[in-house]
């Protein structure tokens, strides 16, 4: 253990030394962290393998650029672009799902049951579960509806809607579906 002098700090040290800072070469600081009361953890690697790191993100970055088909000084402006045809094609497919439940909503009034529709679809969204079973109850000689099946995330939902004029409770349609 050390003694170390830095401007008016005098602090034990138990680190590696060089004589001079010269024969560290590249310093790149990785990270730091507490590990007590007023202590820092530096963490850092020197010499060559600064190179060597240096060269592995060069090649990170020059994977990613190709990938994008864009040069690696406009990878973030062919990431942007990207990720803005992905939020486009969400939106559109999103558009399309629903599309697709709202064209269900024939079939599922066909199996109106004194004045109730109960069935099962799968492979929707539960917004989409939602918009089919408001669909089902606008549709004329439907008083209540309760559709439930698996979301295309795997999980279960189930969504009733009824005309504020029947009596009909949601709740209690969805209780009574639920022990089927």
């Amino acid at each position: 253990m050390r003694v170390i002098e830095a401007g008016p700090s005098v602090e034990l040290c138990g680190g590696t030394h060089v004589r001079r800072l010269g024969d560290i070469g590249a310093v790149k600081v990785l990270g730091e962290t507490s590990i007590g009361s007023n202590i820092r953890r530096v963490e850092a690697i020197t010499g060559f393998d600064v190179v060597d790191r240096l060269r592995e993100r060069e090649q990170l970055l020059r994977t990613a650029a190709s990938r994008l088909s864009v040069p690696v000084e406009d990878l973030i402006e062919g990431l942007d672009r990207r990720l803005a045809e992905l939020r486009d094609l969400q939106a559109e497919l999103k558009s399309l799902r629903r599309q697709a439940a709202i064209g269900q909503v024939e079939g599922l009034v066909a199996q109106l049951d004194g004045g109730v529709v109960v069935a099962r679809v799968e492979g929707v969204e539960r917004d989409e579960l939602r918009d089919l079973a408001f669909a089902v109850r606008d549709r004329p000689g439907v008083n209540g509806v309760v559709l439930a099946g698996a979301t295309i995330d795997g999980r279960v939902a189930m969504v009733a809607a009824v005309r504020k004029d029947t009596g009909l409770h949601a709740g209690e349609l969805i209780k009574e579906a639920a022990r089927w």
